[in-house]
């Protein structure tokens, strides 16, 4: 073999050896994940707290961690007035890391029992920290802000409230 032939075949070699040790390995199996409330969700806003103790997140996981939300309940609610939470605008976006987790299009409608029963929509991005390793996770919420969507919201809405919760990741996607 002539010596060009050589140093061409020994650099093939090293370049591929480089990339195959500068590529992260998947942090995900990729595939549908549940997530369930773990910890009861507080939703805090000038008129009042309401505490939700059920919701279901259904969706999926890609090998690198994009994240789909493709359905979504929230129950369970009371607080300072009665109130009813329905997840809208599905399917959410975001992303599942080993550390962290980020819900983005998040929306949620509140029909609230004050003055005799207005509507509130609120929406954003959810940002929390994940902990524990598959095949279940833990993603926590903590006082994460959301801005009133003014359209179909009532004026008297305040214009943020903050979200707090906890769910238990599960599923082949992990």
């Amino acid at each position: 073999m002539s010596r060009t032939k050589t140093m061409a075949l020994a650099t093939a070699a090293a370049a591929t050896a480089a990339l195959t040790i500068a590529t992260p390995a998947s942090a995900w199996t990729g595939g549908s994940i549940t997530a369930n409330l773990s910890t009861p969700l507080t939703v805090n806003s000038s008129i009042g707290t309401a505490t939700c103790t059920s919701s279901t997140l259904n969706g999926s996981v890609t090998a690198a961690g994009a994240l789909t939300v493709s359905s979504a309940s929230i129950g369970g609610c009371t607080g300072t007035f009665s109130i009813s939470v329905t997840p809208t605008n599905l399917p959410w976006g975001g992303t599942l890391g080993t550390s962290s987790a980020t819900i983005t299009g998040f929306r949620v409608s509140a029909n609230v029992g004050v003055l005799g029963g207005i509507t509130c929509i609120y929406g954003g991005s959810l940002s929390g920290a994940v902990s524990g390793s598959a095949p279940s996770l833990k993603a926590t919420f903590s006082n994460v802000t959301v801005n009133k969507i003014s359209s179909g919201s009532h004026w008297f809405c305040p214009g943020t409230a903050t979200i707090g919760g906890a769910y238990t990741i599960t599923g082949p996607g992990l």
